[in-house]
Parts: C-alpha cells; structure tokens; sequence
C-alpha cells in the first residue's frame, strides 16, 4: 500500500533540498532519498565551507573552457584575449586594435566578446568586439589568406549580422599571403 503525503509540507523540512522519484516516506519523518544540506544533516559531521571565496588568479577568468586574460592599459582602456586565439587573430590584434588602444581610440577589445543570434536562428560569434570612447560599437572578423569551405558561410553570417544590427562599425579583414601579408579590410 502506498501513503500519499503532501510535497510541501515534505520540502518544507529544514534541509531538504529535493526528492527524487523514488522516495519512500513515512509520516514524521524525512524521507530515504531526501537530499539534506550538509549543515542540516545530523551524520555529516564536517565544518562548514569557508563563506570568503576564493579569489581567481589576477588577470585571468575562465570563459567556457578557454582560460582569458583581462588587462587593464594605463589610459583606463581594457581588453581581454583568450589564450587559444590564432596566430592572424593575434596578428590583427597587435597591428591595428592594440595601437589604437594605446591611443585611447578604443576603449574596449574583447576577444570573442558578442554572440549574435541572428533572424534566420543561427548564432553568430565575432572575433573582436569593440566599444569606442563616444560608445560607438565595432565587431572586427578576422580570416587567413587560406579559404576554407567555411568561410563563406562565415560570410554569410557576417553580412546577415551585419544588416541586422545596421548601428555597429563592421570590419571584414582578411590576411595575405604569407607571414608578412598585407591586410585587405572591408569596412560598412
């Protein structure tokens, strides 16, 4: 025979956190699959977790599995790389954002900063996503002089971002050939 009991009267019981499916209760009394809080558990004897947490490395803080550092310059402006970036990514970095935030003419340069869901349902994710000192918004994407079958679907996206949020500065760059290649950038 099965007893019926009231769900909220049973959740409602210092330290019970949830019931599984199963649970087999008894009037009075917790039930077997109640999962209890470590401090409201009468068997778990361990001290509490420290309250303070633990500060994260200075400069760095996990974004998805890719570990970013975050750096702030003199002037006040910020920005944040990943460490897996590419070398073109990094390239274009150092030749034209970097410069330009030394300047002040940026304010931010975050790497991989904005996802963009776009009207067709797909998401978009820049490479660089800038902000101005006026507040002027710029999304950077970065290719190699290699075309992989991709790209144009990359191209897509950007072009569809692009009419979608008409008020962002969108650059389209793409490296030459080899190590010294000139930059060809398209700006809308």
């Amino acid at each position: 025979m099965t007893e019926s009991f009231d769900l909220a009267d049973v959740l409602s019981r210092p330290g019970v956190t949830g019931i599984s499916k199963n649970s087999t209760y008894q009037p009075g009394k917790t039930p077997q699959n109640a999962r209890l809080l470590p401090g409201n558990d009468p068997s778990h004897t361990t001290a509490p977790p420290d309250p303070t947490p633990t500060a994260p490395r200075h400069g760095t803080e996990a974004v998805g599995r890719k570990r970013a550092t975050v750096t702030v310059l003199p002037n006040g402006s910020v920005y944040k790389l990943k460490e897996k970036m590419r070398s073109t990514e990094k390239d274009y970095f150092h030749v034209f954002l970097y410069p330009r935030l030394v300047s002040g003419e940026l304010r931010a340069v975050l790497f991989e900063g904005s996802r963009f869901v776009l009207m067709n349902g797909h998401a978009y994710t820049v490479d660089f996503y800038c902000i101005r000192p006026d507040m002027v918004k710029e999304c950077h994407e970065v290719k190699g002089s290699y075309r992989l079958h991709s790209q144009q679907a990359s191209r897509m996206n950007f072009d569809l971002a692009r009419t979608d949020w008409p008020d962002i500065k969108w650059f389209w760059s793409v490296k030459g050939k080899g190590h010294t290649g000139s930059w060809k950038i398209e700006v809308y």
